[in-house]
């Protein structure tokens, strides 16, 4: 799996982040997941809510859009995708505090429509951060994640194992974060020691959530990585990236709308400045 952008901020990455996904696809670790929620206290987020008052609630692109949903006790339970009206992915989240675990579910309509994709997952948590996952894309693929993370609980490795179940293969991957005190430098993808992408990131002085989201394998990490479970994201919000694969390269660029600390709106170009997409954030209590 691989993270994807339910947002445009996610679909642009999908798209530059498309050899991955096409590893994991392969690999059955395509798109990450969403979530549900249960009665049972679960863990609370390892760092504090971003804005106390206020939740992300929607997303919004040119032809699409997501919508977050919380329990009362301000928990992200589910995560849905659209294109125009026509749900592409649905994500619920599930949580036991006493096992200390996140149970995902995600059913992914936008490769096969007629044949969704059904993902389940087991995150395992430690130190309130997501120590391992372990998951199923159901008929086709068998994953398991490993995170690290250093001292200041930014997440540096993720060491992933794919086994197909059609004839048993295995995929190895591993994933690397490069950061430079409060901000994430590099990003670099390898299996059986070939890099598969590699992107640089250059910052503005600007701070202001939701903080710019970090590559993750699986889709369901999106959300999550926002209330903290994969640990502390970049400080300042990205001016540009650029990114090596061994399909293409590509330099882009962002533009922010900001009130009160939050982003409003921001705006996605490939270099020199080709618009490529617009979202937009509600955001609510």
């Amino acid at each position: 799996m691989i993270y994807v952008p339910s947002t445009i901020d996610y679909m642009l990455k999908t798209k530059l982040f498309c050899h991955i996904f096409n590893g994991m696809l392969l690999a059955g670790i395509l798109l990450g997941s969403v979530s549900c929620g249960s009665d049972e206290p679960s863990p609370e987020p390892p760092l504090p809510t971003p804005q106390s008052s206020s939740l992300l609630r929607t997303e919004r692109w040119k032809d699409g859009h997501a919508d977050y949903k919380y329990d009362n006790k301000r928990r992200l339970v589910s995560y849905v995708s659209y294109k125009d009206h026509v749900v592409e992915r649905e994500v619920s989240y599930q949580y036991d505090v006493h096992q200390h675990r996140i149970y995902s579910d995600m059913t992914d309509y936008m490769r096969f429509p007629d044949a969704p994709l059904i993902y389940r997952d087991t995150l395992f948590l430690r130190d309130g951060l997501i120590d391992s996952v372990s998951g199923v894309i159901q008929g086709h693929t068998v994953y398991h994640f490993k995170m690290q993370y250093n001292h200041d609980r930014q997440l540096v490795k993720i060491n992933v194992e794919n086994r197909f179940m059609g004839n048993g293969n295995t995929l190895n991957e591993e994933h690397e974060y490069i950061w430079e005190q409060d901000d994430l430098k590099a990003f670099i993808s390898n299996s059986k020691q070939e890099t598969f992408e590699h992107r640089n990131y250059f910052y503005t002085l600007l701070s202001a959530f939701p903080q710019f989201a970090i590559p993750a394998p699986n889709a369901n990490l999106y959300p999550l990585q926002r209330v903290g479970y994969l640990g502390k994201l970049p400080k300042h919000l990205v001016h540009s990236e650029t990114v090596s694969s061994i399909r293409s390269n590509q330099s882009t660029t962002y533009e922010y709308t900001i009130e009160k600390g939050l982003v409003k709106q921001y705006s996605v170009y490939l270099s020199p400045e080709v618009p490529v997409a617009s979202v937009t954030y509600k955001w609510g209590r």
